[in-house]
């Protein structure tokens, strides 16, 4: 889910903004993005005690938290690279952690 959400997000930071569905596509990345915070917050909880896990999940969540800012203020401040940059670092560390269960 995450890096769909990068991937959308950088798309629609290419798009010309005067493209007709630039509005749609903003409500449809800020809903995935809505669900995103969510599904890791809940984990990130669940998790939170666990001797290995709890450390990455808070680092993803913290990461998490520079994107969401990202995208809830976009298109007014784009900033496509630092997404990038934390969509990966949160895909790395989720992708450890779910190699430990």
């Amino acid at each position: 889910m995450m890096q769909r959400l990068t991937r959308e997000y950088l798309d629609l930071s290419l798009e010309p903004k005067t493209s007709a569905d630039v509005e749609a596509k903003n409500n449809d990345l800020k809903s995935q993005a809505f669900h995103f915070n969510q599904r890791l917050t809940r984990i990130q909880k669940e998790l939170s005690k666990h001797p290995h896990a709890g450390q990455p999940l808070q680092q993803s969540l913290t990461a998490w938290q520079y994107i969401i800012n990202s995208i809830e203020s976009f298109p007014a401040k784009p900033v496509p690279m630092m997404v990038v940059r934390y969509g990966d670092r949160i895909v790395k560390k989720l992708s450890s952690v779910q190699r430990m269960f």
